[in-house]
This record gives structure tokens, C-alpha cells and sequence, in this order.
């Protein structure tokens, strides 16, 4: 854990440097960019991470059971009732409309 607090506090550090030599001092005019700036250090910090370590104290006291109920499927259970053809038919629909998207935005480019 102190490895974890230490980054994370490096991280928070090291963003209010920024904003202050970036803003000056901090007022409550510039508080907002100082927090964002924070936030965004905080995907930065080293050892578990923020999301980790909020994940872990979320699923705390839950069972497996409850755990596995949240659990992502990875996009199967939208697969997962189609048969063969009807996914086959489904993906070359996604991709003529991203062809036609792709063409759209390459005649636009054209145009400029």
C-alpha cells in the first residue's frame, strides 16, 4: 500500500505543479483546472491504479456469486442467439456501412 499512496501522491503533486505554473497561483477561478488536471494524473500512477483499488473496495464483501453476475460477457451474449448466417449477414452490414461512412467522409475531404 505505500508504494500505491506514494505514486499517488507523486501524481497529485506533480499535477498541481502544472496548473501552477501554467495558471499561477491556484484561486477558485482556476480550482476546476487544477482538478481536471488530477483526475487525469490519476490513470498515470503507478501500482494498482485508482480503478483497481475502487474496484477492490467495491466487491469487498461480495461473493463469487455476485461477482459473476456483474461479470462482462465481452460482447458474447450479443452473438450468442444468432446462428451462423444471421451473424455473417450482421457483419456485412457493419462493414457496408462503414464503407459508406468512409466514402462520405473521403468526398468530403475532396470537396475542401
Amino acid at each position: 500500500m505505500g508504494d500505491h499512496q506514494e505514486s499517488l501522491e507523486r501524481a497529485i503533486a506533480g499535477a498541481l505543479r502544472a496548473a501552477i505554473k501554467d495558471h499561477g497561483p491556484i484561486t477558485l477561478e482556476k480550482i476546476g483546472s487544477a482538478a481536471k488536471r488530477i483526475l487525469g494524473q490519476l490513470g498515470n500512477a503507478k501500482a494498482d491504479g485508482l480503478a483497481r483499488a475502487l474496484a477492490r473496495r467495491r466487491w469487498a464483501g461480495s461473493s463469487a456469486e455476485e461477482r459473476a453476475k456483474f461479470a462482462s460477457s465481452g460482447g458474447r451474449s450479443a452473438w450468442a442467439s444468432m446462428t451462423a448466417q444471421q451473424r455473417s449477414a450482421e457483419m456485412k452490414r457493419r462493414a457496408a456501412k462503414r464503407r459508406k461512412r468512409a466514402d462520405a467522409s473521403g468526398s468530403a475531404d475532396e470537396k475542401a
